[in-house]
């Protein structure tokens, strides 16, 4: 036991960590090393997971879900499709557009007369000055941005469509996580306000039209943030084009009691451009080093929609869980490294050893993690675990060279 716990393995452990965290300073104030920086922040395992290991092909289209694509056509065009889509019966229509401002009064009048025939309509509304109280965790938002009066007063449900990414976009952030529910201030002009409302996200309040029973369910989980499971691009859902919908080159019961999302996909969603409402995803074709973005917004709603009806959930590791994890596997290869270091017989293998042994360890942590997330939705948060094992024995390596010149004592249990 002498061997495990003495002063070389704690104060080992605690280097190492003073050297990740001097490491993560050094990326921060160093724009050469900020960029590599915010790519392995950026990439995740589970990534890999969904873009290059999980199977596809195998994961089933979701019928309930159609997305029609509004192109770059006005509000005249936009309330003719809805129009003929009322005329197919669907469930839910929601609307991932934005009416901020009045147009032309006369096809502002044609559009509200369009939505105040469609029944469980959900209009768009845009956050802004999103925050998270450290202490609480709750996420809130000074600023609220509502359709037009005349638009919203038709509507059954107003939702936000902030994804976490939206303020991020100049970077190569990866949409991976979405926020139920945020506090707004109920009066933003009055500086004195502090009366908060609850606002739901666009995919919520679509999912609870549908299926309030699944959807309470979900918000039952009670999390600020959740993790989302990715079915698939636009391939994996009903789509239809603005020319589809308006020329009616389709049947109608591909409609009929369906959740029905508008929102912007280009001028055909087959063909992948970059454009403003697109986003990085986990499905992404090059996990580290990308270039175009790969998913619409209204996709990544979609994908929202169908996690939340199929309960294909995920449950991330809790934080303290993964802390203690990388911890005590820190601590686990600073005391085997160590041994081998002062070791009269494997002391001079040391550095073949070590990496082989650093090989093992992330084979082995990296197929239990793609085993957790396929069988049981689970995502084990080892990133700095991972690191840890990486770097070992080269930051155990250079401090025990250096502390056993100053501290001969410290090499007592090895002698």
């Amino acid at each position: 036991m002498r061997k495990i716990f003495n002063w070389a393995t704690f104060t080992g452990t605690l280097a190492l960590f003073a050297f990740l965290f001097l490491l993560q300073k050094a990326a921060i104030s160093l724009d050469f090393l900020n960029v590599f920086e915010e790519t392995i922040n950026d990439f995740k395992l589970s990534d890999l997971y969904f873009g290059k290991i999980r199977d596809n092909d195998r994961i089933p289209a979701d019928t309930n879900i159609v997305i029609v694509n509004i192109g770059k056509y006005g509000r005249a065009d936009i309330a003719a499709q809805i129009d003929i889509i009322n005329k197919c019966q669907p469930k839910v229509v929601a609307l991932d557009i934005l009416f901020f401002r009045e147009r032309d009064p006369l096809i502002d009048s044609i559009f509200t007369a369009t939505i105040a025939q469609t029944p469980n309509l959900i209009l768009a509304t845009k956050l802004d000055k999103i925050d998270k109280n450290e202490e609480t965790q709750q996420i809130t938002a000074d600023t609220l941005f509502l359709p037009i009066k005349a638009f919203r007063e038709q509507a059954e449900k107003i939702a936000f469509v902030n994804l976490p990414v939206d303020d991020d976009k100049q970077t190569f952030a990866t949409c991976r996580q979405f926020i139920p529910k945020i506090e707004v201030l109920k009066n933003p002009q009055d500086p004195k306000s502090t009366e908060r409302v609850s606002y739901y996200a666009y995919a919520i309040e679509a999912a609870r039209l549908f299926d309030k029973e699944k959807t309470e369910a979900f918000l039952k989980r009670n999390n600020e943030v959740e993790e989302i499971y990715y079915r698939g691009d636009w391939q994996k859902f009903t789509c239809l084009n603005p020319e589809d919908v308006l020329e009616e080159r389709f049947e109608p019961s591909l409609l009929k009691g369906k959740i029905v999302l508008l929102g912007d996909m280009g001028l055909d969603y087959t063909v992948e451009i970059d454009g403003e409402d697109r986003f990085y995803t986990p499905l992404n074709d090059r996990p580290v080093g990308r270039t175009y973005t790969d998913m619409y917004g209204v996709v990544i709603h979609a994908n929202i929609i169908s996690m939340i009806l199929n309960s294909t959930t995920l449950d991330p590791m809790p934080a303290w869980e993964s802390w203690l994890f990388s911890i005590l596997l820190a601590f686990f290869n600073v005391a085997l490294f160590t041994n081998i270091y002062f070791s009269r017989r494997f002391g001079i293998w040391y550095d073949v050893l070590t990496k082989v042994i650093q090989f093992l360890e992330i084979v082995v942590f990296v197929y239990i993690f793609m085993i957790l997330l396929d069988k049981n939705s689970v995502i084990l948060d080892i990133t700095v675990g991972i690191l840890a094992t990486v770097l070992c024995g080269d930051v155990l390596e250079v401090y025990l060279g250096l502390i056993t010149n100053l501290w001969k004592k410290i090499t007592e249990p090895y002698n």
